[in-house]
């Protein structure tokens, strides 16, 4: 059993839970006051503390606080009489395991303990190896990632255009941003545009520029993309969506390094590196004749297939470690890891959204977890099991992309509360995107 410390300056709530959990088989230590509580903690090491909120001279919090600093291996679950929104809050970003309201029924009170002794034990999967250092890098050491890694260091040594293909979440620009880091031009610009967030028009002028006067609004001269990135690399997103017209000149790019800006005759000349990436069958538009033969063979002179998460189940525990630091960092946690029936489902679950989707429930369990580790009550519940009724694919279902992007959407939506601006970073896509996905796909707030 464990190890309690009750602290309550109320002598009647002492004796009742003292009787209470010793009859369970646990020691039961007690305090009446913050001081007297750091006495006991320092001598005996209890396993868990209760701690009301209000205290003679003192408050719960105040205490709190000095616990977490100065024995963070007791665990503090506080207590109160006085159910107060803001106070329960301020306890919990304080570092309590739980919060519970006076009088307290014993089931709970037991089943508190227990949980958090199974927070305490529980092995971690997954350690932290390193602090996290900030930086936007390529996690992986699958054999498949190795291939790609060998096709990066290839690329990188040119300035030939590369393709790179792959599902929504599967992280091609940071392939984009590793050819640039390590080519000869890293120091210089890395720009970055996603071609399916913009109109025809808006995309030709945001690539190109436009000269004042060039339409409504072009009250001054507008430098391009293109212009930006000068000597550097320019990262095509979602290159599949692009239009016929800005095809021409985006091919005309490539062929002679230069180009007009819309409502200009002067020529523009640059040297860029392009690396275009898509989730779009290009062939199958090439067919269609939506999109153009010769541009795709100049856009594919390397091609880098990325792997759905599902093909490299292996990398998935250094993602975890990943997102776990890096969610650590961001909001001032300290997990180290996950229990082992996490990763277990971790590793079985398909992963539609992929490293994106993934990031997501890391970083949830991070934030929701009142201990050290993530369990499995602080993610949400991944099926493991592919649907035997839908059409497969090395054993693993396909769903038509409609239904995936809308469930991506939503998930996002929830994880954030529904702030359309947080949503659309963990999404990476614009605001004006976002909200033609919500209307399109009908999506309301649920009360």
């Amino acid at each position: 059993m464990a190890k309690i410390l009750i602290v309550d300056d109320d002598p009647d709530i002492l004796d009742l839970l003292r009787l209470t959990l010793s009859r369970s088989g646990n020691e039961v230590l007690t305090a009446m006051t913050g001081k007297e509580a750091i006495g006991v903690i320092a001598e005996s090491n209890p396993d868990v503390a209760f701690v009301d909120i209000r205290l003679r001279n003192s408050s719960g919090l105040d205490l709190l606080n000095d616990i977490i600093r100065l024995y963070p291996e007791t665990t503090v679950i506080i207590m109160t009489g006085y159910q107060d929104m803001g106070t329960a809050i301020k306890a919990m970003q304080g570092g309590a395991f739980d919060y519970i309201s006076k009088p307290v029924d014993t089931s709970q009170l037991i089943n508190l303990i227990e949980r958090a002794l199974e927070a305490k034990k529980t092995e971690i999967t997954s350690a932290l190896q390193s602090p996290w250092q900030g930086t936007k890098e390529i996690v992986g050491k699958s054999k498949v990632m190795e291939e790609i890694y060998k096709l990066i260091g290839l690329a990188s040594q040119n300035k030939t255009t590369v393709f790179i293909q792959g599902e929504t979440g599967t992280g091609k620009e940071l392939i984009a941003r590793a050819i640039h880091q390590y080519s000869p031009q890293k120091g210089k610009p890395f720009i970055a545009v996603n071609c399916s967030a913009l109109t025809e028009t808006l995309l030709e002028s945001e690539l190109f520029g436009h000269e004042k006067g060039a339409f409504t609004g072009a009250t001054q001269r507008h430098r391009g993309k293109f212009e930006m990135a000068d000597g550097g690399t320019i990262f095509l997103d979602e290159i599949g969506d692009i239009p016929q017209n800005v095809q021409v000149k985006l091919l005309r790019v490539l062929q002679e390094r230069e180009f007009e800006r819309v409502g200009g005759e002067e020529m523009v000349k640059v040297d860029v590196r392009v690396v275009t990436a898509t989730n779009r069958d290009i062939p199958k538009l090439v067919a269609e004749g939506k999109f153009r033969e010769d541009l795709y063979y100049r856009l594919k002179v390397i091609t880098i297939l990325m792997p759905p998460l599902r093909g490299r189940r292996e990398d998935i525990p250094l993602l975890v470690d990943y997102f776990i630091g890096k969610t650590n960092a961001e909001f001032h946690k300290d997990v180290k890891g996950v229990a082992p029936d996490v990763m277990n489902a971790f590793l079985r679950h398909h992963w539609q959204g992929n490293i994106r989707e993934l990031e997501n429930v890391v970083s949830r369990g991070v934030l929701m977890t009142r201990g050290n580790v993530i369990l499995k009550e602080h993610i949400p519940e991944l099926n493991p099991v592919p649907d035997k009724t839908a059409t497969r694919n090395n054993d693993y279902a396909i769903r038509p992309l409609d239904d995936v992007e809308k469930e991506a959407i939503e998930r996002a939506l929830q994880f954030t509360n529904w702030n359309k601006s947080k949503a659309c970073e963990v999404l990476k896509i614009p605001r004006p995107r976002l909200d033609r996905k919500i209307k399109k796909y009908n999506l309301d707030r649920q009360p």
